[in-house]
């Protein structure tokens, strides 16, 4: 199982993911609120896609991301 998490504070991308991947049993698409994101390192999915369209600032878009790469 293949795990997808994406962080968005809205459902639209999470809903596009979960319709497309829908259909492959092997992925599980799993929407984090950017309040929660520090839950992703606690059990790091295969991918994690975040939605810069909704998560406006992006020095902290960038600052999850180092975050969530450094506990790689």
């Amino acid at each position: 199982m293949k795990n997808i998490y994406v962080l968005d504070n809205e459902e639209k991308l999470t809903n596009s993911l979960t319709e497309v991947f829908k259909i492959d049993s092997g992925v599980k698409v799993t929407k984090v609120l950017l309040k929660d994101y520090k839950d992703i390192m606690k059990m790091p999915p295969d991918i994690i896609v975040i939605d810069e369209d909704v998560i406006k600032n992006d020095a902290k878009t960038i600052q999850y991301c180092k975050e969530i790469r450094s506990n790689e």
